[in-house]
Protein backbone atom coordinates (compact mmCIF):
# COMPACT_ATOMS: atom_id res chain seq x y z
CA UNK A 1 0.00 0.00 0.00
CA UNK A 2 1.40 3.41 -0.97
CA UNK A 3 1.97 5.71 2.01
CA UNK A 4 3.44 8.82 0.35
CA UNK A 5 1.56 10.26 -2.59
CA UNK A 6 3.54 10.78 -5.79
CA UNK A 7 4.02 14.56 -6.28
CA UNK A 8 2.67 14.22 -9.84
CA UNK A 9 -0.59 12.92 -8.39
CA UNK A 10 -0.77 15.61 -5.71
CA UNK A 11 -0.46 18.28 -8.39
CA UNK A 12 -3.58 17.04 -10.20
CA UNK A 13 -5.66 15.67 -7.31
CA UNK A 14 -9.35 16.50 -7.44
CA UNK A 15 -11.64 17.78 -10.15
CA UNK A 16 -9.97 20.12 -12.62
CA UNK A 17 -11.07 22.94 -14.90
CA UNK A 18 -11.85 21.09 -18.12
CA UNK A 19 -10.63 24.09 -20.14
CA UNK A 20 -7.12 23.73 -18.72
CA UNK A 21 -6.44 20.04 -19.28
CA UNK A 22 -4.93 18.23 -22.25
CA UNK A 23 -6.17 14.74 -23.07
CA UNK A 24 -5.29 11.96 -23.13
CA UNK A 25 -4.19 11.77 -19.52
CA UNK A 26 -4.45 9.70 -16.39
CA UNK A 27 -4.94 11.50 -13.09
CA UNK A 28 -6.18 10.92 -9.58
CA UNK A 29 -9.55 12.35 -8.59
CA UNK A 30 -9.70 11.29 -4.94
CA UNK A 31 -8.53 8.91 -2.24
CA UNK A 32 -11.12 7.73 0.25
CA UNK A 33 -10.01 5.89 3.38
CA UNK A 34 -12.31 3.31 4.92
CA UNK A 35 -12.82 2.57 8.60
CA UNK A 36 -10.30 -0.30 8.46
CA UNK A 37 -7.59 1.69 6.69
CA UNK A 38 -8.17 0.51 3.14
CA UNK A 39 -8.10 3.27 0.56
CA UNK A 40 -10.10 3.62 -2.63
CA UNK A 41 -8.14 5.51 -5.28
CA UNK A 42 -10.47 6.98 -7.92
CA UNK A 43 -8.68 7.48 -11.23
CA UNK A 44 -9.70 9.63 -14.22
CA UNK A 45 -8.72 8.01 -17.53
CA UNK A 46 -9.39 10.81 -20.01
CA UNK A 47 -9.11 9.70 -23.62
CA UNK A 48 -10.38 12.73 -25.58
CA UNK A 49 -10.34 16.48 -25.03
CA UNK A 50 -13.29 17.67 -22.92
CA UNK A 51 -15.81 19.88 -24.72
CA UNK A 52 -13.96 19.34 -28.01
CA UNK A 53 -13.99 15.67 -29.00
CA UNK A 54 -16.20 12.89 -27.71
CA UNK A 55 -15.96 9.15 -28.30
CA UNK A 56 -18.88 7.70 -30.30
CA UNK A 57 -21.21 5.76 -28.00
CA UNK A 58 -20.66 2.33 -29.58
CA UNK A 59 -16.88 2.75 -29.10
CA UNK A 60 -17.37 3.99 -25.50
CA UNK A 61 -19.49 0.94 -24.78
CA UNK A 62 -16.92 -1.43 -26.26
CA UNK A 63 -14.03 0.29 -24.47
CA UNK A 64 -15.96 -0.03 -21.21
CA UNK A 65 -16.45 -3.77 -21.70
CA UNK A 66 -12.88 -4.40 -22.87
CA UNK A 67 -11.14 -2.36 -20.19
CA UNK A 68 -13.37 -3.66 -17.39
CA UNK A 69 -12.38 -7.23 -18.31
CA UNK A 70 -8.78 -6.83 -19.54
CA UNK A 71 -7.40 -4.47 -16.88
CA UNK A 72 -7.92 -7.06 -14.16
CA UNK A 73 -5.09 -9.10 -15.76
CA UNK A 74 -2.69 -6.23 -15.11
CA UNK A 75 -3.96 -4.60 -11.92
CA UNK A 76 -5.15 -5.95 -8.57
CA UNK A 77 -7.88 -4.30 -6.55
CA UNK A 78 -10.08 -3.05 -9.40
CA UNK A 79 -13.49 -2.27 -7.91
CA UNK A 80 -15.38 -1.22 -11.03
CA UNK A 81 -14.95 0.54 -14.33
CA UNK A 82 -17.38 3.05 -15.80
CA UNK A 83 -17.70 5.55 -18.59
CA UNK A 84 -18.16 9.28 -18.15
CA UNK A 85 -21.47 10.59 -19.44
CA UNK A 86 -19.61 13.20 -21.50
CA UNK A 87 -18.08 10.37 -23.54
CA UNK A 88 -14.51 11.64 -23.08
CA UNK A 89 -13.17 9.13 -20.58
CA UNK A 90 -13.66 6.65 -17.78
CA UNK A 91 -13.63 6.29 -14.00
CA UNK A 92 -11.52 3.55 -12.43
CA UNK A 93 -11.82 3.01 -8.66
CA UNK A 94 -9.06 0.74 -7.31
CA UNK A 95 -8.45 -0.52 -3.78
CA UNK A 96 -5.08 0.41 -2.23
CA UNK A 97 -3.35 1.32 -5.49
CA UNK A 98 -1.76 4.73 -5.69
CA UNK A 99 1.28 4.00 -7.83
CA UNK A 100 1.10 6.36 -10.82
CA UNK A 101 3.63 4.50 -12.98
CA UNK A 102 1.99 1.14 -12.25
CA UNK A 103 -1.40 2.59 -13.22
CA UNK A 104 -0.05 3.97 -16.50
CA UNK A 105 1.62 0.63 -17.28
CA UNK A 106 -1.59 -1.29 -16.55
CA UNK A 107 -3.61 1.02 -18.81
CA UNK A 108 -1.00 0.69 -21.56
CA UNK A 109 -1.11 -3.12 -21.39
CA UNK A 110 -4.91 -3.06 -21.36
CA UNK A 111 -5.12 -0.82 -24.42
CA UNK A 112 -2.68 -3.12 -26.21
CA UNK A 113 -4.96 -6.04 -25.32
CA UNK A 114 -7.79 -4.18 -27.06
CA UNK A 115 -5.71 -3.81 -30.22
CA UNK A 116 -5.41 -7.59 -30.56
CA UNK A 117 -8.92 -8.47 -29.37
CA UNK A 118 -11.08 -10.42 -31.79
CA UNK A 119 -14.35 -9.57 -30.03
CA UNK A 120 -15.78 -7.37 -27.29
CA UNK A 121 -16.09 -9.37 -24.06
CA UNK A 122 -19.59 -9.84 -22.64
CA UNK A 123 -21.20 -8.21 -25.70
CA UNK A 124 -24.17 -10.52 -25.88
CA UNK A 125 -27.82 -10.27 -24.89
CA UNK A 126 -27.31 -12.40 -21.79
CA UNK A 127 -24.59 -10.18 -20.31
CA UNK A 128 -25.18 -6.74 -21.85
CA UNK A 129 -28.16 -4.42 -21.79
CA UNK A 130 -27.54 -3.07 -25.30
CA UNK A 131 -25.60 -5.86 -26.97
CA UNK A 132 -26.02 -4.52 -30.51
CA UNK A 133 -24.41 -1.20 -29.60
CA UNK A 134 -20.72 -2.10 -29.85
CA UNK A 135 -17.82 -1.23 -32.11
CA UNK A 136 -14.61 -3.15 -31.59
CA UNK A 137 -13.08 -1.23 -34.51
CA UNK A 138 -14.06 2.06 -32.84
CA UNK A 139 -12.58 0.92 -29.51
CA UNK A 140 -9.37 -0.11 -31.26
CA UNK A 141 -9.14 3.25 -33.04
CA UNK A 142 -9.42 5.12 -29.72
CA UNK A 143 -6.97 2.74 -28.02
CA UNK A 144 -4.46 3.30 -30.83
CA UNK A 145 -4.85 7.08 -30.55
CA UNK A 146 -4.43 7.11 -26.76
CA UNK A 147 -1.42 4.79 -26.94
CA UNK A 148 0.24 7.07 -29.51
CA UNK A 149 0.45 9.74 -26.77
CA UNK A 150 1.59 7.41 -23.98
CA UNK A 151 4.54 9.66 -23.07
CA UNK A 152 2.11 12.54 -22.28
CA UNK A 153 -0.36 10.74 -19.96
CA UNK A 154 1.02 12.35 -16.80
CA UNK A 155 1.02 15.85 -18.32
CA UNK A 156 -2.50 16.89 -17.40
CA UNK A 157 -2.39 20.66 -17.89
CA UNK A 158 -1.77 22.94 -20.88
Amino acid sequence: MTTEMDPRLKATLGEQDHRKVVAPYIKLISVTEGARGDKVWLWDLRFTQPNTVHIPMAAVHSLEHCIAVFIRKHLDGVINFGCMGCQTGFYLPVMNMGDYDQMCDAVEKTLNDILVAKEVPLANEEQCGWAKNHSLAGAQEIARSVLSKRNKWTEVFK
